[in-house]
């Protein structure tokens, strides 16, 4: 069983500056089913540190299946990558970084100790991002770092002399802060995890500067219209929108649709229910978090209907990838990555939209102006402004939820918990506004 781990990084013969020239990190490896399907396979791996050049793959990607209850393959590789992501960190601080102090040559001779040393140092921003890091976000990579010490149990059994029998995770019942009996997950590891101050994300857009966008977009960047509309209107997340297809492409029943009853609008559903290669250059555009049907929310259907045509006509311009049918594409007509689709929002919002604004006679629009000189607005603000459409148009929790496309009612829940808030701050839509852009004979 010992052989099921590899030795690195040496045989107690090399130096710790000799160390420095590799580090763990993971690489992934994609196939296309038959059915179009694609799948991702993930490894943890030594590389070059300088040329970041893959040098092996580790048997400690064995890990990256290991699960205490069921298999992992059906997971997905998001899920997976977070897991192969701290257990990289792990090994290149235990193996590597702090080798002139562990002098961990073989992996079963691990210690609880250097699980605390680690989490703490994680915890104090001297390593990752180096910003201390909240007690969620500890509690989570600690839950994986014991994950790892059961896993090296398993294999080594008594020749992991230091941590043999020890119990990694263990449930217990403890009370709250109200009293209330909870049941939580105690490890032997012990991290003092100091407060930090999160930084106010920007993310607001007032009603009047997102129609004034809008305009905007379909002068510079034609192309992101529709997907500034999907987000806006359809609350979907930018990488969802690089992968939204055309309704012709004969692939799962295509990628939208839309049903007509007497020539008017009555739905428009775009198909995120699985996840295709979207180029034929197998270059990745973006990932779908939540794999659905999502309908565009029914008082926006005019003006996306309006926009959806006139992106289509524009799309039979280009000359389009051969096979993937994308909705969104670049110049040479492949699929638009979420990079690519971010860069340009931020061209339109941060050069383009404020010069609009900066020259308004509108004193709201000319402050908000100079927000944007010192605060960024991503993309994800689109999705937080038709997040809060759906609050002010009188959607309870379960509509919030359902319209977001959450698998879970934690975030719906914090939007109406400050109702009162947002309807200080924001105008709900009215006809008014989405006739001006319908009339505005762009």
């Amino acid at each position: 069983m010992q052989n099921n781990v590899v030795q690195f990084p040496n045989n107690g013969g090399t130096t710790a500056k000799q160390l420095q020239q590799f580090k763990f990190g993971v690489a992934s490896h994609r196939l296309v089913y038959e059915d179009g399907v694609p799948k991702e396979f993930l490894f943890i791996v030594l590389k070059h540190r300088d040329s970041n050049a893959v040098l092996e793959v580790t048997p400690y990607s064995k890990y990256l299946r290991y699960n205490r209850s069921r298999s992992l393959d059906s997971r997905k590789a998001s899920t997976v990558l977070k897991r192969a992501r701290y257990i990289s960190m792990f090994l290149n601080y235990l193996l590597i970084d702090m080798y002139s102090y562990f002098k961990i040559i073989d992996i079963k001779n691990i210690k609880i100790e250097h699980g605390t040393r680690f989490l703490q140092a994680y915890a104090d921003g001297e390593i990752g991002n180096k910003k201390r890091k909240k007690e969620e976000t500890i509690n989570l990579v600690m839950m994986e770092i014991a994950k790892f010490y059961e896993w090296i149990q398993k294999i080594h059994r008594k020749e992991a002399t230091h941590i043999y029998g020890k119990k990694m995770l263990e449930q217990i019942e403890i009370k709250n802060k109200q009293g209330e009996k909870i049941v939580v997950n105690k490890t032997p590891f012990s991290v003092q995890v100091t407060e930090t101050i999160s930084p106010t994300i920007f993310r607001d857009i007032p009603s009047k500067v997102f129609w004034i966008l809008l305009t905007l977009s379909q002068v510079i960047y034609p192309q992101i219209t529709l997907a500034i509309a999907l987000q806006a209107f359809a609350g979907l997340r930018a990488g969802e929108v690089c992968n939204v297809r055309q309704e012709i492409c004969p692939i799962d029943g295509g990628g939208v649709s839309a049903r007509l009853v007497g020539g008017k609008i009555q739905r428009f559903r775009i198909n995120l229910k699985n996840q295709y290669v979207m180029r034929s250059d197998g270059v990745y555009v973006g990932g779908i978090k939540k794999r659905r049907d999502q309908y565009v929310y029914p008082k926006f259907l005019p003006i996306f209907n309006h926009l959806h045509k006139k992106h289509i006509k524009w799309l039979e311009q280009q000359k389009i990838d051969k096979g993937y049918s994308p909705l969104f594409v670049n110049q040479k007509g492949m699929a638009m990555t979420v990079q690519d689709y971010r860069e340009k929002f931020k061209t339109l919002v941060h050069t383009h939209l404020v010069q609009v604004l900066s020259e308004s006679d509108d004193y709201e629009l000319r402050a908000y102006a100079e927000l944007l000189d010192t605060n960024e607005l991503s993309t994800h603000a689109l999705r937080h402004w038709f997040s809060v459409q759906l609050v002010l148009s009188g959607e309870d929790i379960h509509g919030i939820a359902r319209w977001r496309g959450d698998k879970d009612l934690n975030t719906a829940l914090i939007y109406l918990t400050n109702k009162s808030e947002l309807l200080d701050l924001h105008n709900e839509v009215n006809s008014e506004m989405i006739d001006d852009v319908l009339n505005s004979g762009l």
